[in-house]
């Protein structure tokens, strides 16, 4: 008997990961490699085909039937014409690229684009955190600050497929230069660099003691690995500068709640998965001082469970029905 899968690729600045899911959203295999950004677009369509060709080999050689394959990139997506229309910083040969057609021209299955942090979302509403939730807000945390939005079991793209960017929301009037162009936005407060320089900023000071001081002091900057390892050992600057990064997620994200009521905010991404539930917990206590009381009352936040396979899977179930899998 020919089993059902799911084929999906999820594009990286770094690294490109893909795989195939069955019909539960359990892993069958999956594969990273380096991704070739600085050879063009053209070696990153090569990259894309290779490894959908790759999925297709496999599921041949284990008689598995795969109903199409889902791609999840950066930036801007048509996903009705698997077009990158806009904006992808990490790839800037990339807007423009239509990567479905291309695709098509070699593959004899249907293939389909998605925005990856759209994607982020509907694996874990789909098979993750946020499953048998039908309004969710999902964001990501790391080199920029990602989201998307999920209500009434939909993915909400919006008129020119850019819904759901949180990073960008404003929190402070006139400040900080943020990459996309404008100021004030929550990706120049909150990113993984900016909880670094915040980090960096207190540890400077003459007053500051501790480990974290220490290795500042030494070394002039810390990475983000070990600003985590000090939260995680109650270093209390490290403490006190993730709380500060958490009151500008949290005053982001409120302005999202009390505007969309959602179920649910699932949290994700490299800062998420470095400081753990504890780092949600913190958000989630923040969060809830700035929102609507009757927002407040069944709002859930919630860790990502599916880590660096939720852009894969997402990419591979793309074209399904949420609530087929509730």
């Amino acid at each position: 008997m020919i089993m059902k899968a799911y084929a999906g690729i999820d594009l990286g600045g770094t690294n490109i990961k893909y795989g195939l899911a069955d019909s539960q959203g359990e892993v069958i295999v999956f594969r990273t490699v380096p991704a070739n950004v600085a050879d063009g677009r053209e070696a990153l369509l090569e990259q894309l085909k290779l490894c959908a060709e790759d999925l297709l080999f496999y599921t041949a050689e284990n008689d598995l039937q795969v109903p199409y394959v889902g791609i999840g990139s950066p930036g801007v997506v048509d996903p009705h014409n698997g077009i990158v229309v806009g904006h992808s910083p990490n790839l800037p040969e990339w807007p423009g690229t239509r990567v479905t057609d291309y695709l098509s021209n070699y593959l004899n299955i249907p293939v389909y684009l998605a925005n990856d942090g759209n994607l982020m979302a509907l694996a874990e509403v789909m098979f993750g955190a946020a499953r048998g939730y039908r309004n969710v807000i999902c964001t990501t945390i790391g080199t920029g600050i990602g989201g998307a939005i999920i209500l009434e079991g939909k993915l909400i793209i919006g008129k020119t497929f850019s819904a759901g960017e949180f990073g960008h929301i404003p929190i402070v009037m006139d400040g900080k230069q943020c990459n996309c162009g404008l100021k004030g936005c929550l990706e120049a407060y909150a990113s993984a660099s900016q909880l670094i320089e915040i980090a960096c900023e207190l540890a400077q000071s003459s007053e500051s003691k501790g480990r974290l001081a220490e290795a500042v002091r030494e070394k002039n900057s810390i990475t983000i690995k070990e600003l985590f390892s000090y939260f995680r050992a109650k270093d209390k600057l490290a403490r006190q500068a993730i709380e500060m990064q958490a009151d500008f997620m949290a005053t982001g994200l409120a302005s999202a709640v009390n505007l969309l009521n959602p179920d649910a905010i699932v949290i994700g991404g490299g800062v998420a998965d470095g400081g753990g539930n504890e780092y949600v917990r913190i958000i989630e206590d923040k969060l809830r001082q700035r929102i609507f009381e009757d927002a407040r009352k069944s709002l859930i936040v919630l860790k990502a469970k599916l880590g660096n396979k939720a852009g894969f899977i997402g990419a591979a179930f793309q074209k399904e029905e949420i609530g087929s899998f509730d």
